[in-house]
């Protein structure tokens, strides 16, 4: 008797299921199976109408016609189509652009031919990914890109980050519209070296270009290859043509070339934000023109070279950031027209030199913040009637503070500070000031931000400063403030914190109530002005430094 597991009946059905499953496998793995699916507009339509997403990619035998493929609204809700690497065939019709919904579109390396329609990618707003490589495609690039107004910025591909059309034959010039393509991010190095002879103005600026900078026949009058990751040293075949000159945020070293000088009409040089060593060179003197100078967060060492008292029309002088020393130079009082000067976080001595009160009408932002400046804060400072900000934090600054200064310094509060009026930033944390708090401080009225923290002030807080109602930021910590804070008016908004590290304060918002507050009236303790509470040290959840 044959056992029941090799009867026929038992292995006919086995058999027949088997045969199905080649037979399906098979199918799906022959070529005219997918080419059937992508020409079956009516099946796919049906059966997918909410497709979001189809990658068909390095399938390399599949085949369609480009024409059939896009054609009708097929696919209305498509996000990524990927086809690459396959035998799509025929020339890109301008259906293709009705699938608005698209932000990733890969047909690279297929038998596309012919070149691209305006009609297409004017109207995918939404594409942020476009690849188009691979030796077919032929032509011209559209001079001008057809539905642009449907965009709701009205700009080209106004998400296009990647855009791909490596290995063709397209000829001709490129369109104006590509450099409108603000998102876009270009990837890999120049052409070394860079011809600039037929390119006057080239902005590369915000990509993640590398490599070294080589530039061939220096006549171009613009130049903006910030933000990128080139790496190297700065060229030295600079344009005497140049106007405006930014190489910041890259990985660039070695020395500031000498050759800088030769830019005679240059206005804007901005190489901050790198890794340059040396001294500022003192060619520099010849850039007469220079409105801007930004060298800031380098390595830059030795003393600011007094030739840039040449450039007398400098407005924004930026140095912060570096290893310079020596003392401030008195060539800059030559430069009357600054508006912003930031030597912070250096190592420069010395007093800070009278003249400075004298010669800088239009100076709005002065900081000095991080040195090692000694000697008193001079009150020639209170003359800067346009200043806005001024930080002279963290040096070795002593004597009177000026009633219309504030930073970290040390002696006396200058009440001549007080007279900027315009000031809205006031930063004398970190130095040695050991005077009160002038009551007329309250007459910088449009004062945003006050640190006087980490210093050895003494005395009460002026109930005035209440009164400043644009205030957002104020920092007294760490002093030898006493009595009762004036818990009043603006003066609510701030909260423990910026008391924290005076022993003798008193009252709201620290835990520690005055002498004749009432258990019933917790803002009583506002009013005992000038009582000095006794008690342990309680450490605070924050704490603000600067």
């Amino acid at each position: 008797m044959m056992p029941e597991s090799e009867s026929p009946s038992a292995q006919e059905p086995a058999k027949d299921q088997n045969e199905e499953a080649e037979q399906l496998q098979e199918e799906e793995t022959d070529p005219e199976f997918f080419t059937d699916l992508l020409n079956e507009e009516t099946e796919i339509d049906s059966e997918l109408p909410n497709l979001v997403s189809l990658d068909l990619s390095y399938n390399h035998n599949l085949t369609a016609s480009c024409s059939q493929l896009f054609i009708g609204g097929r696919w209305k809700k498509i996000q990524m189509l990927d086809l690459s690497f396959n035998k799509l065939h025929g020339k890109l019709p301008s259906s293709l652009g009705n699938i608005t919904s698209l932000t990733h579109l890969d047909l690279s390396y297929n038998a596309v031919e012919g070149g691209i329609p305006s009609s297409i990618i004017g109207k995918l707003c939404n594409l942020t990914y476009f690849d188009l490589g691979g030796k077919k495609v032929t032509g011209n690039l559209p001079e001008f890109l057809e539905g642009i107004e449907s965009c709701p910025s009205k700009s080209p591909l106004p998400n296009l980050k990647q855009f791909f059309l490596d290995n063709n034959q397209l000829v001709g010039k490129i369109p104006y519209w590509l450099g409108q393509l603000e998102n876009l991010e270009l990837q890999g190095q120049l052409p070394n070296p860079l011809p600039m002879s037929q390119m006057p103005f080239l902005d590369l600026s915000f990509n993640l270009l590398e490599g070294p900078i080589n530039i061939e026949n220096a006549s171009y009058d613009m130049l903006d290859l910030s933000h990128n990751h080139f790496s190297g040293h700065i060229p030295q075949n600079l344009s005497e043509r140049c106007m405006f000159l930014s190489l910041s945020n890259n990985h660039l070293s070695r020395q500031i070339p000498m050759s800088i000088g030769v830019m005679f009409r240059v206005i804007v040089i901005d190489f901050s934000r790198n890794n340059l060593i040396g001294r500022i060179p003192s060619s520099l003197e010849n850039c007469s023109l220079l409105n801007a100078l930004d060298l800031g967060s380098n390595n830059l060492s030795g003393t600011i070279p007094n030739s840039l008292g040449e450039l007398r029309q400098l407005q924004t002088l930026h140095l912060s950031n570096n290893q310079l020393s020596g003392k401030f130079p008195s060539s800059l009082i030559n430069l009357s027209n600054l508006q912003t000067m930031d030597l912070g976080n250096n190592h420069l001595s010395g007093d800070i030199p009278s003249w400075i009160g004298d010669g800088f009408s239009y100076l709005r932002i002065l900081i000095l913040r991080s040195n090692s400046f000694t000697g008193e804060i001079i009150s020639e400072l209170s003359n800067l009637t346009s200043l806005q900000i001024l930080d002279l934090g963290d040096n070795n600054l002593s004597g009177n503070i000026p009633a219309t200064l504030g930073n970290n310094l040390s002696g006396r509060f200058p009440q001549e500070l007080t007279k900027l009026y315009g000031l809205e930033v006031l930063n004398l944390s970190r130095n040695h000031i050991a005077s009160n708090i002038p009551a007329s401080i309250s007459n910088m009225h449009q004062l945003s931000s006050l640190d006087l923290s980490s210093n050895h002030l003494s005395g009460s807080i002026p109930p005035s400063l209440s009164s400043l109602s644009f205030l957002g930021y104020l920092n007294l910590s760490y002093n030898n403030l006493s009595g009762a804070i004036p818990y009043t008016g603006h003066m609510t908004t701030f909260e423990a914190p910026s008391y924290a590290g005076n022993p003798g304060l008193c009252g709201l918002p620290l835990p520690f109530k005055c002498p004749d507050d009432d258990d019933d009236d917790p803002n009583k303790g506002a009013k005992a002005h000038g009582f000095v509470a006794l008690h342990s040290h309680i450490p605070y959840s924050s704490i603000f430094l600067t």
